[in-house]
């Protein structure tokens, strides 16, 4: 598993520079998240999705202009 370098660290053979990604087995990774939390955390989880959608083509619809249709309708309400 991918895990973050907090801060500059040197402990028990495992040497690693702030900002570094570094893997570790998951059973390294559980001791050294509970141990040093301020040195290392996991990476985030960055998923790039690709979506291709087609080109839908639209036409234009004649409509009357909407004052017009609003006309139309209280007209109708009334008689």
């Amino acid at each position: 598993m991918n895990l973050l370098c907090l801060s500059d660290f040197n402990q028990e053979g495992i040497v690693a520079k702030a900002g570094e990604v570094r893997w570790f087995p998951l059973g390294v990774v559980h001791r050294l998240v509970d141990s040093w939390p301020a040195c290392w955390q996991p990476e985030p989880i960055t998923i790039e999705v690709k979506f291709d959608a087609p080109e839908v083509e639209t036409e234009a619809i004649d409509a009357p202009p909407v004052d017009k249709m609003m006309r139309k309708a209280k007209a109708k309400r009334r008689g």
